[in-house]
């Protein structure tokens, strides 16, 4: 009974959403520590080589703090998606993540598309 607490509560830290053809939504609540980005990286992942998405849209709205392993890590799956042929795009970007991200990880380099909201997103998808 309690692997099957801890096997829906690994599943609900990673809810990849549909929402048009070939573009999905993560979003990310709470804290991402290193494991739930590994975590992260798989099934996103496993999502992308299935679903064949040409977007992933990442919503860090509902992130509480952020840190080093959280920069790494949109990072690293920037270059993961990039690989894949899927582009990664942010919102809910906050301003004091990008103000704490210039230490971490040099985004320009990256050519990350960020918008305010998941809706502002899917417009210039669309």
């Amino acid at each position: 009974m309690v692997d099957h607490y801890f096997s829906e509560v690994n599943r609900l830290s990673t809810p990849i959403v549909p929402v048009a053809e070939n573009i999905s939504v993560l979003p990310l609540v709470g804290t991402v520590d290193e494991e739930r980005l590994h975590k992260i990286l798989d099934v996103v992942s496993l999502h992308v080589n299935e679903a064949k998405e040409d977007y992933l849209i990442v919503d860090l709205s509902g992130i509480h703090s952020y840190s080093t392993d959280l920069h790494r890590g949109i990072y690293q799956l920037n270059q993961l998606l990039d690989l894949m042929g899927t582009t990664l795009i942010l919102t809910g970007v906050k301003p004091h993540f990008a103000m704490e991200s210039a230490p971490h990880v040099d985004f320009n380099e990256l050519s990350l598309q960020s918008y305010t909201s998941v809706k502002q997103a899917l417009q210039f998808i669309q």
